[in-house]
């Protein structure tokens, strides 16, 4: 139980030392239970000698020698030999043809599925999963069902990019957990949609989604979810309220450790704010930033999401230049090979060109909507003209420096009085309620520089 309630906490090591605790006091036929939920767990912390002691000591019932085969498979492909995990595989495969025991054909499923994932067969590891969850759906193991979907979920969100197909399993994998009373699983399954939601801009389900996890305790791991911490900035930018924006990023990169690329994206998506709010060298320097912490170049430590965040910096930092004016290094951004490749990339120069959001790839078409709704406030504020007289405006630009009532008074040489009255007017005609509020309405419409 311990260890189950530290694996709800994300804490692996913690759970594998309760069940190292349980191995030393249990007896032979415990042993074997106990050995088929560590083996996975040190699979996990890349501690493969132990997996090894483990797979050469013979079970003590027979049962569990296919599973202990499809384990053999898994830590030959976290290892890099594909060759020798296939050929598990396969062999698994001939096993369950004739085994009649399904929670054993199913579990065995579901690490052959693992083994394909680490190994790079996608295609083959969704094949693996989905018969796992089938299987274990029908004879009623709602907990292994709900686990296999979230790897079904993960590999279409964060390989195939196919975020309906991901949607489709992050609901299974809710239902399979509701069956059997698993909230951490449960939980998981709603902020996979929660963030999927965003990606594809989805305001109803994003609205419904969120007030169902603010009912619900998170654990403190989906609170500190970088694509969580997106998927609640997101719709402040739809909605052109970029100052809110910009101060939810702020707080996302600086709050907790970023690794490379999703600091990258940060820088890309404050770019996108500076450049909304009018704050051109911000915006410039930003998106300077966000194209060199950004690296196109696949490597075999970079998981699929660093990737994705990588490209997804470049493309924003690129639309952030060329709606400040700064095209030639805009393009730039999206010159190389890797990125004209992608079609998110591609989605996001559509937008710059005309194009609406919903026809950018739909797997970023809530950042694709973010840029658009840039552009268009960008342009309005470009087009109209500054409803302030040329005494207001002025007096609205001491004001933005810091200037007391009185010293403006003296820098125009007009009385105290006049200068309230200029100042009473401008929160008059920007229908807002104090002078500060005043200063940042101007330079988010551009009326100040």
């Amino acid at each position: 139980m311990r260890s189950v309630l530290c694996q709800t906490e994300a804490n692996v090591s913690r759970a594998v030392a309760a069940l190292g605790e349980a191995r030393r006091r249990a007896d032979q036929a415990d042993l074997d239970v106990l050995d088929e939920l560590i083996g996975p767990l040190w699979v996990s912390l890349a501690r493969y000698d132990d997996v090894d002691r483990l797979l050469e000591r013979a079970p003590h019932s027979p049962r569990y020698a296919l599973s202990r085969r499809a384990l053999r498979s898994v830590v030959a492909a976290a290892r890099g030999d594909s060759a020798r995990a296939r050929e598990e595989r396969q062999g698994i495969a001939d096993a369950t043809a004739r085994c009649d025991d399904d929670l054993l054909t199913a579990f065995s499923y579901q690490r052959c599925g693992l083994s394909a994932y680490y190994a790079g067969a996608y295609q083959e590891a969704i094949e693996w999963e989905l018969g796992a969850a089938q299987m274990l759906r029908r004879i009623g193991a709602h907990r292994g069902a709900a686990i296999a979907y979230s790897v079904l979920y993960a590999i279409h969100h964060a390989v195939t990019g196919d975020t309906e197909a991901a949607y489709e399993f992050a609901q299974l994998q809710i239902e399979s957990a509701r069956a059997c009373g698993n909230t951490s699983i449960e939980i998981s399954g709603l902020v996979a949609q929660y963030e999927l939601a965003a990606e594809l801009a989805d305001d109803q389900a994003l609205v419904t989604l969120r007030s169902v996890l603010r009912k619900r305790a998170l654990p403190q791991q989906y609170c500190e979810r970088f694509a969580n911490g997106l998927a609640d900035a997101l719709p402040h930018a739809w909605d052109r309220d970029f100052a809110a924006f910009r101060a939810n990023v702020i707080v996302l990169q600086e709050v907790h450790s970023r690794t490379k690329h999703e600091t990258a994206l940060c820088y890309a998506l404050r770019a996108l704010a500076d450049a909304s709010l009018g704050d051109v060298v911000a915006a410039r320097r930003h998106s300077r930033s966000a194209i060199a912490t950004s690296s196109l170049v696949a490597t075999r430590s970079m998981s699929a999401h660093e990737l994705k965040y990588a490209r997804l910096a470049r493309a924003i930092a690129g639309s952030a230049c060329v709606l400040v004016g700064d095209g030639i290094r805009g393009r730039r951004a999206f010159e190389a090979k890797a990125m004209r490749d992608d079609p998110a990339a591609s989605g996001f120069l559509e937008v710059l060109d005309g194009a609406s959001w919903t026809k950018a790839a739909r797997q970023v078409r809530g950042f694709a909507r973010a840029v658009a709704a840039a552009k268009e406030l960008i342009r309005s504020a470009e087009s109209s003209a500054s409803p302030l007289t040329p005494a207001e405006n002025r007096v609205l630009r001491l004001l933005a420096h810091g200037f007391s009532a009185t010293e403006i008074a003296l820098e125009l040489h007009r009385s105290v009085f006049t200068v309230r009255v200029h100042a009473k007017s401008i929160i008059a005609k920007f229908n807002v309620h104090s002078r500060l509020a005043a200063i940042a309405y101007a330079r988010r419409f551009g009326y100040l520089p």
